[in-house]
């Protein structure tokens, strides 16, 4: 995914006319400014186009919405494998928010989309099969959540070790792990199960065999004394 165009109005602390981002024909792009500028408000603004979330608020939308407006909106066009998508959120402190996905055939204004998707559900869900990723993995993989760099500077090697696997979802590992030597405790156990029922079926082989033997010798001898009784007689 590479993002072309940001548009807010009045977002966390965007609040006014709108402010446009244009993101093209850019390789690497940094964001610098003071303390309570809006840095992360721009970041924000991308999981919450993408998303209908932010990491930090969830799905708290009107609390996105600039304390001095009743309504906001968010609006991201970004290119996914050669095609242009453009997804807009308008938010309301009153009255449902609107959720629109929208599909270009080129990055060219005045052109009519091909394709439109609205409502939250249905807009989230196209957006995370386009990008591969849900909103934990977009949070772990692209945004690191402000205040888990700093932690991870200052924490000890253990430490930083949990937050890296926290990060990057690692300590999914560590529960598949866990599990799978659980679940190989659980099969030993029942596979010492089925040996000990097996042991019992051997005996059991056994004492048939030797049944079977005394049959063997207990039908012998009866025709034995059947072929004798005619004499006896």
């Amino acid at each position: 995914m590479r993002p072309l165009e940001l548009r807010l109005r009045n977002f966390r602390s965007y609040f006014g006319p709108e402010a446009v981002f244009d993101l093209r024909d850019r390789g690497l792009l940094g964001v610098v400014g003071p303390i309570g500028s809006g840095k992360s408000s721009l970041l924000d603004a991308v999981a919450f186009a993408l998303y209908g979330r932010t990491p930090a608020g969830g799905e708290a939308t009107t609390a996105l919405i600039h304390q001095r407006a009743d309504n906001g909106a968010v609006q991201l066009r970004f290119e996914v494998d050669g095609e242009i998508w453009e997804v807009v959120r308008s938010l309301r402190r009153k009255g449902q928010s609107q959720h629109a996905l929208y599909r270009y055939p080129e990055d060219r204004p005045g052109v009519d989309p091909v394709e439109k998707i609205t409502q939250d559900r249905p807009v989230n869900d196209r957006i995370r099969d386009l990008l591969g990723l849900d909103f934990d993995a977009f949070g772990r993989s692209v945004l690191l959540a402000q205040g888990r760099f700093a932690e991870f500077l200052t924490a000890g090697a253990a430490a930083r070790d949990r937050v890296l696997k926290g990060v990057f979802g690692h300590d999914r590992i560590d529960q598949m792990k866990q599990q799978a030597r659980d679940r190989s405790q659980a099969l030993a156990a029942e596979l010492a199960g089925v040996e000990g029922r097996l042991h019992h079926i051997d005996r059991l082989q056994e004492r048939l065999a030797a049944k079977a033997a005394d049959l063997e010798q207990l039908e012998q001898r009866l025709e034995l004394l059947t072929k004798a009784e005619p004499r006896v007689a």
